[in-house]
């Protein structure tokens, strides 16, 4: 597949503050990738040297082959959908988004045509004469996605499109969003500090955090195999044992020394800095634990503190026995009916499911 966007050893620094580090990615044609991480990241900085609303210090950035690094924004052939829509309130929907094609060469039935065609995509026919005032967040949205796609774009850059918007319609929007993009088929980059907009959207994720990517990958395997303690704790809701790393006749785990009888539960090694025999963590997602029976040769006695109902499924905080005066809890992933709050239950890992990522704490590989 062919890479629409290359973006090379990026950097970008604000006077003294280093806000972009080496950042290098690519973004094969028709792709969706979303741009996570926490506030302070850098990732709208790096949306905005994409759109030349910003200049890199270091690096390439090339779209469908062209070196557009220096090129201004109107030159570059991206379209930008920004955090507050940037709507014309004193234009309706049609002249909002027909703004700037006559710039581009269209004109009369040309820029009437293209208006229809794009409102069209964004399921908005026949909203042309109407005010932009009148509409819901979710359509304003979709107003403004149009304006973006009117002049055929190269490549979509999304903004934090959805964090205007009630939780309610950011989800309806977010559907409807995710579909537009599916149908038309263009190359998008999303900014988004939330995890669940970036998994629903996303083919890829790109994780920065400080200015530097952590790892790029679909979600999943971010999910299931993040590199580092940061992304395991950014993606999902990790558990974080310590114990001893060790190797086993049917693979490794760890040997988690703080409980009574000394379980090894099973890991995979989260890279080659784990060679060295000695210290480890292990991450477990709450759904790779069970509540077991006591005779399980992995159980770990605990207490459940906390239930967070979720119908059929909840989340329980459990509090495992202290070690050296350290108290320590795991989230279990499991049936509703299965214990209540105060109950003394014992916790195994999941054989058959996910198994937990180990990482090696002399070697610095968890930080």
């Amino acid at each position: 597949m062919t890479d629409l966007l290359t973006i090379d050893s990026i950097d970008k620094s604000f006077g003294a503050h280093r806000v972009l580090e080496q950042v290098s990615l690519r973004v094969p044609e028709g792709e969706v990738l979303a741009l996570l991480g926490p506030s302070g990241s850098g990732k709208t900085t790096l949306l905005r040297l994409l759109a030349g609303f910003e200049r890199a210090d270091g690096g390439r950035i090339e779209i469908a082959g062209e070196d557009v690094t220096s090129l201004a924004p109107a030159k570059r052939g991206v379209g930008m959908v920004f955090q507050h829509y940037a709507l014309f309130p004193h234009l309706d929907v049609g002249k909002n988004v027909a703004f700037g094609l006559s710039s581009l060469g269209f004109c009369g039935d040309q820029i009437a045509a293209r208006v229809a065609e794009v409102l069209a995509l964004v399921d908005l026919v026949g909203f042309e004469r109407r005010a932009v005032g009148e509409l819901s967040g979710g359509q304003q949205q979709r107003v403004a996605v149009a304006r973006a796609l009117a002049p055929r774009p190269r490549l979509l850059l999304l903004d934090e499109p959805l964090s205007n918007l009630d939780p309610m319609l950011r989800e309806r929007t977010r559907r409807a969003l995710r579909t537009l993009v599916r149908e038309v088929g263009i190359t998008t980059v999303l900014v988004t500090h939330e995890q669940q907009e970036a998994f629903d959207l996303g083919d890829r994720i790109a994780l920065l955090y400080e200015g530097r990517l952590q790892q790029v990958g679909p979600p999943d395997l971010l999910y299931e195999k993040p590199v580092n303690r940061f992304v395991a704790t950014f993606v999902g809701r990790p558990n974080f044992l310590r114990g001893e790393w060790v190797a086993t006749e049917d693979g490794e785990g760890v040997r988690l020394t703080r409980f009574e009888g000394a379980p090894v539960w099973p890991g995979e090694r989260n890279g080659p800095a784990l060679d060295l025999v000695g210290g480890a963590e292990l991450m477990l997602r709450p759904e790779a634990l069970q509540f077991v029976s006591a005779g399980d040769p992995l159980a770990v006695a605990g207490r459940v503190v906390e239930r967070a109902y979720g119908g059929g499924i909840s989340h329980f905080r459990v509090s495992l026995p202290e070690r050296d005066g350290e108290a320590v809890e795991v989230e279990v992933l499991d049936r509703s009916s299965v214990a209540a709050e105060g109950d003394a239950v014992f916790v195994a890992p999941q054989l058959q499911g996910p198994r937990g990522r180990i990482w090696g704490t002399r070697t610095g590989a968890s930080e």
